[in-house]
């Protein structure tokens, strides 16, 4: 005589039928998603690319603090005509040239860091759906989108205000105050940015 005997367990096995009508044990496994795997092992990828978004905007933002318009920043903190080249109190038109060159060089490294981490991300979330766009893949990629764009553009806003306050009230210089006002605003504007990427494809996806 046989019994068909049905049963549950609570270790997440899935008792459906599978053939000749004998119950299969079988683990139920979830895929794992970016969320996932930021918890099992921590975002590094995500903090490295949030720093040299931030970077990339800051050195942008002083490039233009170095040499806005037809103006040039002395090493006294004062801003001088392009027309004259300066003396041994103000420093050298050239070397203020020469700054703003050099931190635009550097703004573009950072910058171009930064899109290959999030390429990396994008390509590690890829390999998450199984080599398909899915879910964690418009997720990652739109974020890491949204945190560059968000974090540059906060960095140079935050930086450029940094600076004429740094000049203006704190008298601690516009070079210190860029640096402090774009960390402040890029850490900001890449959160933002990222959120705001984040749950559009979350309310895309209804999760």
């Amino acid at each position: 005589m046989f019994f068909n005997v049905s049963f549950k367990t609570d270790f997440g096995y899935n008792n459906n039928d599978k053939q000749n009508g004998i119950k299969q044990n079988t683990p139920v496994v979830t895929p794992k998603t970016v969320d996932d795997v930021k918890k099992d092992k921590g975002d590094i990828w995500g903090n490295s690319s949030t720093i040299l978004d931030i970077g990339a905007g800051i050195y942008g933002a002083l490039e233009t603090t170095a040499t806005p318009g037809d103006q040039w920043l002395g090493k006294n903190g004062k801003y001088y005509n392009n027309s004259w080249g300066g003396n041994q109190y103000t420093g050298s038109r050239v070397g203020a040239f020469e700054a703003a060159s050099n931190y635009k060089w550097a703004g573009r490294v950072a910058l171009g860091a930064g899109i290959i981490i999030s390429g990396v991300k994008t390509y590690n979330a890829y390999q998450l759906d199984g080599r398909h766009f899915g879910y964690n893949t418009q997720y990652t990629a739109i974020s890491a989108t949204g945190g560059i764009v968000g974090g540059w553009a906060g960095a140079e806003a935050g930086a450029a205000t940094g600076a004429a306050i740094g000049v203006w009230f704190w008298g601690a210089g516009a070079v210190p105050g860029a640096i402090i006002g774009g960390f402040i605003g890029g850490f900001s504007g890449g959160y933002i940015g990222s959120s705001v990427g984040e749950n559009s494809v979350n309310y895309y996806h209804n999760k």
